[in-house]
């Protein structure tokens, strides 16, 4: 979760998106 501080504002949905879709499989 530390990556969070270094990703930009717009792409913070991206990532959350990303780690869901992660977590998920």
């Amino acid at each position: 979760m530390c990556m969070l501080n270094w990703v930009p504002p717009k792409d913070i949905f991206k990532v959350f998106f990303a780690m869901s879709v992660y977590t998920v499989y």
